[in-house]
């Protein structure tokens, strides 16, 4: 049933970010508030809903009103996991290395990063509950990426406009892919390899464009020296995190974000010592980038 209380958004920065009251993440919302959540999705590129006694069901539910649930990772999503298309991650360390790295290596979360730019259809987004969150730190910090390439001066938006840019996970999880293989999209695979996107995409439903690179997964931009592409590479992640472009969230258990994973960075800070956190996430599924890029120097 759509909620009685009237749906508000509030936004948290001039640039990226809003938090959502009135409102109860599930999959029985009404048309108005669906209407409602996609524009302002699209307008702040994250969406937080605090405090929300939702069930995984209830919580892939809501994720699937808004795209089509896939894979929540390539590589991390268990292929035996009961809720199909639901992830839960306890970032307590013992467990994420047995869970997640047999040669003691973590995955680290704790830099920039777009989620899965290393596969040719990167997700559109991701609806993450904070299922238990630590008593202090463990704040998410996100990127808006198409403020970034607007504040871009215009020779840097002309060069910008004609690289590719390589993106590769084959450091950080090339031993999993190795040892169990991985899946995305529905097609397994067992090698992780390079792929290619443009470094400015467009948004598929705005049209607006961003600067889609990342320090995560970005390696190298395409027929550059490895020493050329660092420096101009940096140039772009120094516009995109400077702190007009970033909002901050601190969360309580409970907590829902939703963000756009085709115009944003995001960074998990790893500030929280030992304590427990874990966290529920699912993905919709993307697009090629190269299907929303704007010709090389448009």
């Amino acid at each position: 049933m759509p909620s009685s209380n009237p749906l508000e958004i509030s936004p948290c920065t001039g640039s990226i970010g809003a938090e959502v009251s009135g409102v109860r993440v599930g999959p029985d919302l009404g048309e108005s508030e669906v209407t409602s959540i996609r524009s302002a999705f699209l307008s702040h590129k994250v969406l937080v809903f605090r405090r929300q006694d939702c069930s995984p069901e209830e919580l892939l539910g809501f994720a699937g009103l808004f795209g089509e649930t896939t894979n929540s990772h390539p590589i991390l999503d268990p292929a035996s996991n009961e809720m199909g298309h639901l992830l839960e991650v306890d970032y307590t360390q013992a467990r994420l290395q047995e869970r997640f790295s047999p040669d003691g290596r973590v995955p680290t979360t704790n830099v920039w990063h777009t989620d899965v730019s290393f596969m040719e259809t990167p997700p559109l987004g991701t609806v993450m509950q904070v299922s238990h969150s630590a008593p202090v730190g463990g704040d998410t910090l996100y990127s808006n990426a198409e403020a970034a390439f607007e504040s871009l001066p215009g020779p840097l938006k002309t060069l910008a406009q004609s690289l590719r840019a390589v993106h590769d996970a084959s450091e950080q999880y090339g031993s999993r892919v190795a040892s169990g293989g991985g899946e995305w999209d529905g097609v397994p695979f067992d090698q992780l390899k390079p792929v290619e996107h443009p470094v400015v995409r467009r948004h598929p439903v705005t049209s607006k464009p961003c600067l889609f690179v990342n320090p995560g997964f970005t390696t190298q931009l395409a027929e550059l020296r490895p020493e050329d592409s660092r420096e101009i590479l940096d140039i772009f992640y120094r516009y995109l995190t400077r702190p007009e472009v970033v909002v901050r969230f601190r969360w309580e258990s409970g907590d829902v974000a939703f963000w756009d994973n085709r115009c944003t960075m995001h960074y998990a800070t790893r500030d929280y010592g030992n304590a427990h956190r874990a966290i529920r996430r699912v993905t919709l599924r993307g697009d090629p980038v190269d299907a929303w890029s704007p010709p090389q120097g448009k």
